[in-house]
């Protein structure tokens, strides 16, 4: 996860999309990543669909995404929108 996580943080052009499903990550890797995000203007989509993350590291990688086009899932077929204070999830096909 460190050397995901560093990737993202230093924009590398070959991170697209990022499929972190299914990976137990927690709060804390989710501030983690949050953090490495705000750099970050390369990512088009993130997958974090069956994490234990809670809703610490949900509103924190929200807050960082709420200026940028990034399709961001926790659940499937569902798009993550909002801020640090209400997260919608809105279908997509």
């Amino acid at each position: 996860m460190e050397d995901i996580l560093k990737r993202v943080k230093c924009n590398c052009r070959f991170l697209k999309e990022l499929d972190l499903s299914n990976n137990n990550i927690t709060d804390k890797v989710a501030l983690l990543l949050a953090e490495a995000l705000k750099t970050n203007n390369i990512i088009e989509k993130i997958n974090l669909c069956k994490n234990p993350i809670g809703d610490i590291g949900k509103k924190a990688i929200m807050e960082v995404l709420k200026n940028k086009k990034i399709e961001i899932y926790f659940v499937k077929n569902f798009i993550a929108h909002g801020d640090k204070e209400c997260i919608y999830h809105i279908y997509k096909d």
